[in-house]
């Protein structure tokens, strides 16, 4: 029976190397692999959890500052301006007004939608 040698040789007499095959254990990803033995559980569960915490608050965040944008514009909108730049300026504001109700909206699709069965899939 022949047996054949499956490490790679150089004619220098050295094992060639290549920095892809050295193992990094600094990276998550990589500490991941190491653990996954079977005796950890994937740490993916984890990660999720974090990411869906991480959206929720980037989304209430969102929320406050659509509020707040929405407060600054609506005493912006009480400005009594006649003229045609007055009237620009009412018009841009409402405009903004919208903008930041979109975004208000948005906001509170995004907290439902992480919050879902859906998100979790």
């Amino acid at each position: 029976m022949t047996q054949f040698n499956t490490t790679p040789q150089s004619p220098f007499g050295q094992t060639p190397s290549s920095p892809f095959r050295q193992r990094t254990t600094d990276s998550p990803l990589a500490q991941a692999i190491a653990r996954a033995d079977g005796s950890a559980c994937c740490p993916c569960a984890n990660v999720c959890r974090d990411s869906q915490d991480h959206v929720r608050a980037l989304a209430a965040s969102t929320v406050s500052i659509a509020q707040d944008a929405a407060d600054a514009l609506g005493q912006a909108a009480a400005v009594t301006w006649e003229g045609k730049a007055g009237e620009r300026f009412h018009r841009t504001v409402r405009e903004t007004m919208r903008l930041a109700d979109a975004l208000d909206q948005g906001a509170h699709a995004t907290a439902r939608f992480i919050d879902s069965a859906e998100a979790l899939i």
